[in-house]
């Protein structure tokens, strides 16, 4: 069926007009629900973004067609939480490095979150050098543009990627500036998870007591988030 209607659109004379209001469409599907992959709503939020992946891929498909490279970049940087969740890494790293290959602006924040997240793709696919210099990249990103948020998420993904080369007292440092910056700025989720990762590299340096203390005020900062996936 999906074949035959797909046959039908290519003979409509509105086909491409039809194929952009589609992919705007999805574009706020996408965008809808990636704010809800952190929260209680998150099973319902994978669900729909899994049901509606074949839309969503023609859609990012057809923003690359059209030449809209910056729409291409910021529905694959609302998708990245879902492909990692639903174990789609291959596949969110494909559709990112396309949408990187072709975005104009590589300076733009827009461009470093595409980046960061395709560093979290690649750590989970266990492609730590390729991580690291995915968010080296976007910290310099970051750190050009003076933003914070996008600063704060860099240092713990390199945080993580340090911890897991077996270099806790780099991921240490790392993470405590993500901690700063992010309580600098008022993001409580970020506050949340630099602790969560701050934990972690306290049991990789054997300092017990402090790990403790350090994942129990994440926990903690979690619940009160309404994010229970992340505890």
């Amino acid at each position: 069926v999906r074949a035959y209607a797909t046959e039908l659109l290519g003979e409509s004379p509105g086909a491409a007009s039809i194929r952009v209001r589609h992919a705007d469409y999805f574009q706020a599907v996408a965008a809808e629900q990636a704010p809800h992959l952190t929260t209680e709503r998150a099973g319902v939020a994978l669900a729909t973004l899994e049901q509606e992946h074949p839309n969503l891929r023609a859609a990012m498909a057809t923003l690359l067609d059209q030449g809209d490279a910056e729409s291409a970049l910021r529905l694959a940087t609302s998708l990245w939480r879902f492909w990692l969740l639903r174990g789609h890494l291959r596949e969110g790293r494909d559709w990112l490095a396309r949408c990187l290959a072709t975005a104009g602006e590589a300076g733009s924040v827009l461009h470093g979150a595409a980046l960061d997240a395709d560093g979290v793709l690649a750590f989970a696919q266990g492609d730590f050098v390729a991580a690291r210099e995915r968010h080296e990249e976007a910290l310099t990103i970051a750190r050009t543009t003076g933003d914070l948020a996008l600063a704060a998420r860099a240092l713990v993904n390199l945080g993580a990627v340090a911890d897991e080369q077996g270099i806790p007292e780099l991921a240490a440092e790392y993470l405590e500036e993500a901690l700063h910056t992010s309580r600098a700025i008022g993001d409580h989720r970020a506050v949340a998870v630099a602790l969560a990762n701050l934990g972690q590299v306290a049991l990789s340096l054997a300092d017990y007591a402090r790990a403790a203390s350090l994942l129990n005020e994440s926990v903690l900062a979690f619940r009160a988030l309404g994010d229970p996936r992340s505890e």
